[in-house]
């Protein structure tokens, strides 16, 4: 009796888990300190345009460091953003999931190629 019971239990267990709504991050609202998606972008592009000049710039590596560093804070102040929501901003966008990071990242190639349209 003691075996059926068992073997019944561990089967009703299986049943509830592989019927039981699972949820996840991506399909939840974003935590108020994410940055919203279109402003997002928008640093973004602007970061690989940052990123892109630098790459093509002749300055010696550390000026290039100082260069990426201040322009970063200044694009952060630009949209008014404090660097903790950009982090968790980046985490939520592109790190979570590659379905979401591959759209974000159709957004700003969209956005870069609107700069040059």
């Amino acid at each position: 009796m003691k075996k059926i019971t068992t073997i019944l239990f561990a089967l009703l267990l299986l049943y509830w888990i592989r019927n039981a709504p699972f949820t996840t991050a991506s399909t939840s609202h974003p935590p108020t300190s994410i940055v919203h998606e279109q402003v997002f972008v928008n640093m973004i592009r602007d970061l690989e345009l940052l990123n892109s000049w630098l790459l093509n710039s002749y300055y010696p590596q550390a000026t290039i460091s100082i260069l990426r560093r201040e322009n970063y804070e200044k694009i952060l102040a630009l949209y008014r953003i404090d660097a903790q929501s950009f982090n968790q901003s980046i985490k939520y966008y592109l790190e979570d999931s590659s379905e979401k990071a591959l759209e974000v990242y159709k957004k700003v190639y969209q956005a870069l190629k609107e700069l040059y349209i």
